[in-house]
């Protein structure tokens, strides 16, 4: 049988075990045939530019990508390392954010850059139709920049349709002795945001050295959140928080010795946990089982898994 007798239905299943510059590098230009069938691809599937090439990147922007980007549902760009200055690149295309009007998925990695993360917050505020947000080895202002880590917290608050957001950095590993152990790198992040989205309900912040969460304004501000993976959390001031019905999922690590009673009337506040994980990185914040068995029987009744 002929590669080319496979129907355009097997074709595009193919396609999606290919990243976004095989395709291109494999099929492009092999006859009309294919070139249709790329950009039907691309008007429904993710387009993503992890690893590929400057030129390649390059052709797309300029040949390809305006004909698709109203359509296109999913965007993964990169400032890695074997793609450097990708991000900056883009915008010098002509490209913004606001074209791609049927956004619902955007990832976003290695923006060291301040200048090329406030630009990029800027256009954000744009995309109307984002579900799903993530970033990952990212620029964001620390506590010390109270003003700008506001600002940045309240331009992905104000998405009107995002659901899910994960910030994330890589874990990186350090040898002790005969075996590897997992540290986290040195980024951080401080979460305060001012403006309430209805519509938010998964928060992951990973592998962060330090994540400073104003935990009753984060949950003030975000009604319906219902899952925060949070890691080396420094604050969880949570005495004014009202009941929490929303929260099914609490994985969290702390830090801070003097959050241990407030992160006890955190758990309170949440009657419908389903799943929660806890660790603690002080030996001092260790508390008893007594305790942990008198929470669960008076005040987390739906805990299935601990």
């Amino acid at each position: 049988m002929l590669f080319e007798s496979l129907a355009n239905e097997l074709l595009l299943e193919l396609f999606k075990c290919l990243t976004t510059s095989h395709i291109f590098h494999a099929f492009r230009c092999l006859n009309r045939r294919f070139d249709v069938l790329i950009l039907e691809y691309f008007r429904k599937c993710n387009i993503d530019f992890r690893s590929i090439s400057k030129c390649d990147f390059d052709i797309i922007c300029q040949q390809h990508l305006t004909e698709i980007i109203d359509r296109i549902t999913s965007l993964c760009l990169s400032d890695k390392g074997d793609t450097p200055g990708q991000i900056d690149q883009f915008f010098k295309h002509g490209f913004t954010f606001q074209q791609f009007i049927n956004l619902r998925s955007l990832y976003l990695y290695d923006i060291l850059s301040e200048t090329i993360m406030n630009k990029v917050m800027f256009d954000l505020s744009h995309l109307s139709n984002l579900t799903h947000l993530t970033f990952g080895q990212y620029y964001f202002p620390l506590k010390s920049d109270y003003e700008k880590a506001v600002s940045f917290g309240n331009c992905i608050w104000s998405l009107p349709k995002l659901v899910y957001c994960c910030i994330k950095v890589e874990y990186k590993y350090r040898q002790t002795h005969h075996f590897a152990d997992r540290c986290c790198r040195d980024n951080g992040i401080f979460i305060t945001p001012t403006m309430t989205s209805s519509t938010l309900e998964y928060l992951s912040f990973i592998g962060m050295k330090q994540c400073d969460i104003i935990m009753d304004r984060l949950f003030t501000h975000t009604p319906r959140l219902r899952r925060i993976i949070a890691d080396n959390c420094l604050n969880i001031h949570m005495n004014s928080l009202s009941i929490s019905s929303s929260m099914t999922t609490l994985s969290i690590s702390l830090i801070n010795v003097q959050y241990r009673d407030s992160f006890f009337n955190f758990l309170q506040k949440m009657p419908n946990l389903h799943y929660l994980k806890v660790e603690f990185y002080s030996v001092y914040l260790y508390i008893n089982g007594q305790r942990w068995e008198q929470m669960i029987r008076n005040c987390l009744t739906n805990l299935e898994r601990l």
